[in-house]
């Protein structure tokens, strides 16, 4: 599973900061709420109401509810999003295909000197689920962050190369208990930059 580091994040977003800030937007909300390029691109401006975006997942995951992230350093603040969602209530935020998006995020990552194999949009949905994994090492964490309806679609590859197949199957045993304890835990948005 490809996924970019902390520092090819950094690298990613400046590039793409400097050269289209809208670009920039949409690759960082791929990024802290785990989503599908399908999915960012259907984000309308009534689906953000309160400081909070509300994510219809596609592929039978479930819908989740994020707090935006407000931030001083602009390569991580979402703050954005709420001028456009007020100017837009009815219509997408981001009016374009998911080709270009692909298109867009190779020349970002090119520029930014990221291995051609992880220049597309869904590897910022495999970042933030490994950035999770290295932050919490709670599956369940992830699972609802991205809102898989199964554990297993929120292991890390490396992860589970590393975890036998009895520790794997205690996991997925205890997800149901360990869920109630971290809902409150993630009730407020995950810092996952220092």
């Amino acid at each position: 599973m490809e996924y970019l580091t902390r520092d090819e994040l950094v690298r990613l977003f400046k590039v793409a900061r400097d050269h289209n800030k809208l670009h920039h937007i949409a690759m960082l909300v791929g990024l802290l709420h785990g989503l599908r390029v399908s999915e960012m691109l259907a984000i309308r401006g009534r689906d953000i109401c309160d400081g909070k975006l509300s994510v219809r997942r596609l592929k039978k995951s479930r819908a989740t509810l994020h707090a935006l992230r407000f931030d001083s350093d602009p390569l991580f603040d979402e703050s954005p999003l709420l001028k456009l969602a007020q100017a837009n209530p009815d219509a997408t935020l981001f009016r374009w295909s998911r080709q270009y998006m692909d298109i867009v995020l190779k020349r970002y990552a090119a520029l930014a000197g990221i291995h051609p194999s992880k220049a597309h949009y869904h590897v910022l949905k495999h970042s933030i689920c490994v950035l999770l994994w290295q932050e919490t090492h709670d599956l369940n964490a992830i699972q609802d962050h991205v809102g898989h309806r199964s554990v297993k679609n929120s292991l890390p590859i490396d992860a589970q190369k590393r975890t036998s197949p009895e520790e794997r199957e205690w996991r997925e045993k205890t997800c149901s208990c360990i869920r109630n304890a971290m809902n409150v835990v993630l009730a407020g948005a995950r810092c996952i930059y220092s």
